[in-house]
């Protein structure tokens, strides 16, 4: 394997670091991780997208309730 170095700024690092599993995760696997999500995110079909779409006007819109209120609104 061969390696190389990337210049980063310090913001940066930090936002790639939080998003670690376990503190002994490398920043390499979870930039690995980060771009299989986002590969997976761009395949989603026309209605899953629509989906996403009416659910992010919902969000703007306030039609939104947290799950602790659901469960209490239905007595979970």
């Amino acid at each position: 394997m061969t390696a190389t170095t990337i210049r980063i700024n310090t913001e940066t690092k930090a936002l790639i670091s939080d998003r670690k599993n376990h503190p002994r995760e490398s920043l390499e696997d979870v930039i690995k991780r980060m771009i299989a999500v986002y590969d997976a995110d761009r395949h989603l079909n026309d209605d899953e997208l629509k989906a996403v779409e009416r659910g992010m006007q919902d969000v703007r819109a306030g039609r939104t309730i947290f799950g602790a209120d659901l469960r209490k609104k239905l007595g979970l």
